[in-house]
């Protein structure tokens, strides 16, 4: 009788062993669970950051292959509109948005003056002659005239250690001349300007201010005032 009821102490002992233990593996698989969910969140995460920062990376790749066929058009004298076909195809294959299209293609044109081994002035003039048929191709409505020049003014404030006011004002009559830019939008870059969100106000500020940017101001006011003044006539 008492071997009896020991047998039966140590069966619901064990029943209460066996229970603790299902119930410890129970709580280990759902800690398991809960870190693998942790892990999946963390990744999807860093996932989510890869994407924003290859978008850096597409545009950067962008350029490059921008600034290779430019480079190479000027080189071997080719005509513009296989470096315009290049180009599509780069805008295509890493689905750049226009305006920074028409951003980069202008960079690349002055920086491959100001990266080769000749005087700035006449290699971006040279240059600028060249790409003439590339730039105009992309640079037609209002919207993009502001890309222009505003990557202009960019490209002369990141280098102006090299890159005076007097060259920028070149470019701009250049393009201006060549009916890339308006004089109404050139007006409106000088007495309107946007922020550019790479410099402090002051930098533009002070290039407005440049001796050579205003005579060329005043030069567009009265060649302005002269045309209307034609026209009356």
């Amino acid at each position: 009788m008492v071997v009896l009821v020991i047998l039966i102490l140590m069966m619901k002992i064990l029943s209460v062993y066996n229970w603790i233990l299902i119930l410890g593996h129970n709580e280990e698989m759902n800690e398991n669970h809960d870190d693998e969910c942790d892990s999946d969140s963390t990744k999807f995460s860093d996932a989510s950051d890869d994407s924003y920062d290859s978008l850096g990376d597409e545009y950067s790749a962008f350029y490059n292959e921008v600034y290779d066929s430019v480079s190479r058009g000027i080189e071997e004298h080719s005509i513009a509109e296989n470096i315009i076909l290049e180009i599509n195809s780069s805008k295509h294959a890493y689905n750049v948005p226009v305006n920074e299209v028409n951003s980069l293609v202008i960079k690349a044109v002055l920086n491959l003056a100001l990266n080769s081994d000749g005087n700035f002035s006449s290699t971006v003039k040279s240059n600028l002659k060249y790409g003439l048929p590339i730039i105009q191709n992309y640079i037609k409505s209002i919207s993009s005239q502001n890309d222009c020049i505003y990557s202009i003014e960019e490209f002369q404030l990141q280098n102006k250690e090299l890159v005076t006011s007097l060259h920028l004002i070149k470019i701009i009559k250049f393009l201006y001349e060549e009916n890339v830019l308006e004089e109404d939008l050139i007006l409106k870059w000088f007495y309107k300007p946007k922020s550019l969100s790479d410099h402090v106000t002051s930098e533009q500020e002070t290039l407005r201010k440049s001796k050579e940017v205003g005579l060329f101001i005043k030069w567009l006011e009265e060649a302005e005032e002269e045309s209307t003044d034609d026209q009356d006539d």
